[in-house]
Formats: structure tokens, sequence, C-alpha cells
């Protein structure tokens, strides 16, 4: 089977996915990746002139691929930069490009399945890019749950998936409770997939964490990653809290990125 994931991120889950389903399928990544933030993440050199699909010559793709060879495995991945000028009535003329060139390259790939990732407002219009002889699976990130609480007035895409009966894999239950509360319904089909089905960390180096080595008979409970205010901290802190009487929990949040660090007001206490 010839597997395509369609994706603008979330590449610690897609791409162990697509690495364990090469062992017996052709799968193919296809990376709609934020110019900026893909410059920033993999200190590419990258301009805006790059924006399109990166060619398998450039430099900096083929060591974002040395990077993440030990997981991506035998899956073959394809970054499309996005334009900074996208998605706007100013310069219409650049999403059109965009959705013509996907079209084409979905076309020429083929794929039996398809997986779109992510819940981006723009997946509404790229669904046409998609043939109608392609299966189709929808999987919701733990980080759209900001976006279905807020009930997503102003997302296409999450609206659309509201009605689509085509199956869709959720990353926790908590998730896909709160899918059927704003949709009113159950999908058809759907699965909890989580995140660390496969381990996604195994190709990066060990680094020892001699703070938290030194903490001895209780239990840690770490949520690492890209932090951000959309992550969902405020509802794993609002369990942690309800930890405090408890002496052998602790709670730990690491990571990079601009959580504001008085973004939730917290007790005074070291567990959290």
């Amino acid at each position: 089977m010839k597997i395509l994931f369609v994706t603008n991120g979330f590449t610690e889950s897609v791409f162990p996915l697509a690495g364990s389903l090469s062992v017996k399928h052709d799968t193919t990544v296809l990376f709609l990746a934020n110019r900026k933030f893909f410059k920033k993440e993999y200190d590419l050199d990258i301009t805006e002139r790059n924006s399109g699909f990166i060619k398998r010559d450039f430099l900096g793709l083929q060591r974002f691929l040395e990077n993440h060879s030990r997981i991506i495995a035998a899956s073959k991945i394809d970054i499309f930069l996005m334009s900074s000028r996208m998605f706007s009535r100013r310069y219409f003329v650049n999403d059109i490009i965009f959705y013509i060139r996907v079209f084409r390259y979905i076309r020429k790939l083929k794929p039996d399945l398809i997986n779109l990732v992510g819940h981006a407002d723009y997946y509404y219009r790229l669904l046409n890019c998609f043939p109608k002889y392609s299966k189709l699976v929808y999987t919701l990130h733990e980080v759209s749950i900001s976006r279905i609480i807020e009930g997503v007035n102003d997302n296409k895409y999450l609206r659309y998936l509201y009605k689509s009966d085509n199956p869709i894999l959720f990353h926790s239950a908590y998730l896909r409770n709160h899918f059927i509360t704003i949709s009113g319904k159950a999908p058809s089909y759907s699965l909890v997939f989580p995140l660390g089905l496969f381990n996604h960390y195994l190709y990066l180096e060990s680094v020892p964490v001699t703070e938290v080595e030194s903490i001895t008979n209780r239990f840690i409970l770490l949520n690492y990653g890209y932090l951000r205010p959309y992550k969902g901290y405020n509802s794993f802190l609002e369990v942690a809290k309800k930890f405090l009487p408890f002496n052998d929990v602790i709670f730990l949040i690491a990571g990079e990125g601009d959580l504001p660090i008085n973004l939730f007001p917290l007790p005074s206490n070291d567990k959290l």
C-alpha cells in the first residue's frame, strides 16, 4: 500500500508512525513547513526564494534528513516551504500556486491512503487536492484541543471534520471526548492513538539530567516539549494541584519555547 502523510508539523508523531509503517508499506511524508519556523528550528540558510518544494540537493535538507534518519527509517520525505505571503487576500495568487503544486504532486504520487495530520484552516481547501480513489484518514494532534474548546467558529477545516464520515485518529481520549462534545456526535470510526505509542526520542542523544537524577523515592511526571501556551499546560498544572497533598509526586515542565513563567498562577510549592 502507498501511504501519504500530509502535515504542517507534528514531526514527533508523524515521522515515527511513517517510519514504522515503512517496513511493510511505501510511505511518504509531505511536510508543509512554515518557512520562518523551519529556518529557526533547523538553523537552515533559507530565503523567501526557497519557498516551494525543497530540492534534494539542498544542503539544509540533507542535514535535516540525516538528523532524523533513524526515526524516518525508509520513508521518503518531501518538504514544501510555505511562503510568508500566503493565506491573505492581498497575496491570494501565492495560495493558488501552492494548491496547484500540491495537487500535481499528489496526482503524480497516486497514494492509496492519505493521512492528514493537524488542524490548519487551509486544510479545508487542501482537501480538493486529494484524488477520490485515495482513502482519507484524519489525525488531530493534542494541541488541537485548544481550538476545539474555543468552538473553532473561525476554522472551516475543523467544522468540516464535525460532519465528516471519514476515520479520525485522536492522540488521547480527552481530545476525542471534547471533539464529540463540541460536534454533538461521535465520528463514524475513531481510534485513540497515544502519542507515545512509538518511541519517538530514540534518535536523540542521551543527555543526563542531574537535577532529575538526584530526586529519589518520588514519582516524577514530566511534560517535555516545545513550550507554547496552546500546548495545554493549564490542564497539566490543574492536575498537578490536585496532587499537592501527596509528598511522593513531582510534576516537571521542561523544554524550549516562549511559555511565560507567570502564565498560570501556581501555589508556592517545591513539587511544581
